[in-house]
């Protein structure tokens, strides 16, 4: 756009749908290129938090990020979920149907997280056949795990202060330029300096830009810390 061509830095109107909206497409794309995966693949490689449930509604395997960001564990029923009780009724309904029939298509869902009041989507299909001896509800995420050693990747590549690879984590994370000025105490137009110094080193035009190199980064190091 022309707005994204200026060379000079301009907060978008909605910083929270633009970011949310960078991972979402990434998500999505990854989603089409995994089709066929198994169920250790696809679990050991997203970098986003991903997990699987039983048609009674109990969590059967987690990765990593779903663990550490989800706060949920193998054999946890799905009530152990930190989003609000009517997502909750959502979220079972679209396990039910997954689980209770033959080629259901995959639901997507979205939720505001009541921790950071930020929007999550859950991608809910079905997981069935060989080599699964029952049919499960698989669920990805657009929450992001940060792999080891992402940090050292952007701070080598793009010369980056270690106070900016905490933004442009909080970016990747969906959150606004103002709740990054709140949790770590600096003014708004702080941040904003911050993030156009992020964007001329990394050469990058939006925040959605600077997201997608971000989520690429990721993808290389998590493939690489798994081999």
């Amino acid at each position: 756009s022309d707005l994204e061509a200026n060379p000079d830095f301009h907060e978008i109107e909605d910083p929270d749908l633009e970011a949310h909206a960078a991972r979402a497409g990434i998500f999505l794309d990854r989603l089409r290129e995994d089709d066929g995966a198994d169920e250790q693949s696809v679990l050991d490689f997203e970098v986003a938090a991903a997990f699987l449930v039983t048609q009674d509604f109990n969590i059967a395997a987690v990765n990593r990020p779903a663990a550490d960001i989800l706060a949920i564990s193998q054999g946890d029923p799905i009530s152990k979920l930190d989003i609000e009780d009517e997502d909750k009724t959502e979220l079972r309904n679209a396990i039910s149907i997954a689980t209770g029939r033959t080629g259901a298509k995959p639901s997507l869902l979205r939720f505001i997280s009541p921790r950071s009041d930020r929007p999550m989507v859950f991608h809910v299909t079905q997981l069935s056949g060989p080599p699964f001896k029952r049919t499960f509800a698989l669920i990805r995420t657009t929450e992001l795990g940060w792999p080891d050693n992402l940090s050292v990747t952007i701070r080598d590549a793009f010369q980056l202060t270690g106070a900016e690879i905490d933004i442009v984590r909080s970016l990747a994370e969906g959150r606004s330029v103002k709740a990054i000025a709140a949790e770590r105490g600096r003014s708004f137009e702080t941040v904003r300096s911050q993030i156009r110094s992020i964007l001329a080193k990394t050469e990058t035009r939006s925040q959605s830009e600077l997201i997608r190199i971000t989520l690429g980064l990721m993808e290389v190091v998590s493939s690489t810390n798994s081999a």
